[in-house]
């Protein structure tokens, strides 16, 4: 009955925290401002999730060609805390700054995409882990509610009210955190829960 119950908690914690991460990446590609190059016809649009997207492509190819050592620290539990608060801030002072210079911008995408991708690896190392039963329901219920989330905060007549997504993030470190945390304490019969994760991560 215990085991059953810690296991509800953290179904509803992936759940959650997956969310948390999907919500402010839908946020980042269809909610951000409208940032171009040049003016006209030649005008680059959408330059901003151009540049965060090649970083978050950059952040795999990072991990691709790591050791597993190596990967194992980028998707370490400190670090987590480390990228929440890298994007975070990365999708505030943009919003702050209004129209930047070109390297800025190279700047911003950075500070928001290779984090982001890190985020992404850390929560499919993590749910890579997890019995399947557990897995999928994060997976897509999770991007759901982010989805959910992102059109309620689009429809809010108050001025700021898509400000909230901006600090998904830090309950997306968090769900994650404890996930691995739970996944990576030894069960009753002594064989290690986070074998699953360790081996995704390899």
């Amino acid at each position: 009955m215990g085991a059953h119950r810690r296991g509800g908690r953290a179904s509803l914690r992936a759940v959650a925290g997956f969310a948390c991460n999907q919500g402010f990446v839908f946020s980042l590609f269809y909610m951000g401002a409208n940032r171009a190059f040049g003016e006209g016809i030649l005008s680059f649009e959408r330059a901003d999730l151009f540049g965060t997207l090649l970083f978050m492509i950059a952040s795999f190819g990072l991990l691709r060609v790591a050791s597993s050592k190596a990967r194992g620290a980028l998707l370490a539990r400190p670090l987590l805390w480390c990228y929440a608060v890298l994007l975070v801030v990365g999708s505030i002072v943009p919003a702050l700054a209004g129209n930047p210079a070109p390297a800025s911008l190279a700047l911003e995408s950075a500070l928001v995409g290779l984090p982001a991708g890190l985020m992404l690896a850390a929560w499919g190392r993590a749910l890579g882990g997890q019995p399947l039963a557990r897995a999928l329901p994060a997976v897509f219920v999770g991007s759901a509610v982010g989805a959910t989330a992102c059109f309620a905060m689009a429809t809010v007549p108050v001025e700021g009210a898509a400000f909230l997504l901006k600090l998904l993030p830090l309950g997306s470190a968090w769900a994650l955190q404890a996930l691995v945390c739970a996944g990576s304490q030894p069960d009753r019969g002594g064989r290690d829960a986070g074998g699953g994760v360790a081996e995704a991560g390899a």
